[in-house]
């Protein structure tokens, strides 16, 4: 019998339920797409996304997920939160490089329109 994804309500519920996935990388994803785009500036509003779970949700989005426009709006919420930046600040390289790398995912998959956005929105996050 497979788990049963609970939507978190809040920061502390997130991590809860990641914590209780986070090895199983087929459910993390699905965790992650059954948690509405919006809800993802909702739950951190508040409170700082821990830079490991901000660097696996990158990576899934980067391996797992096929629909662009759904990898973009959920890193768009996170990057409106109000501590994305502390966040981004404690990403080593090698998170870095993971942002870099969806980057060219949204530049090569998503509307010609659309491009100029996503390098400007999301390329700050490494420099």
């Amino acid at each position: 019998m497979g788990k049963t994804i609970v939507v978190p309500q809040t920061a502390y519920g997130f991590e809860s339920e990641y914590n209780s996935m986070k090895w199983d990388e087929n459910l993390l994803h699905q965790f992650f797409r059954e948690i509405p785009p919006e809800n993802y500036l909702k739950l951190f509003k508040s409170s700082a996304i821990p830079p490991d779970i901000f660097s696996h949700i990158v990576k899934t989005l980067i391996e797992k997920e096929p629909s662009i426009d759904i990898s973009i709006k959920i890193i768009f919420n996170l990057c409106k939160t109000q501590s994305i930046d502390l966040t981004l600040m404690m990403l080593d390289d090698a998170e870095k490089n993971l942002i870099l790398k969806l980057v060219e995912k949204f530049e090569k998959e998503s509307k010609l329109e659309d491009r100029e956005n996503i390098a400007e929105t999301i390329k700050w996050m490494v420099d």
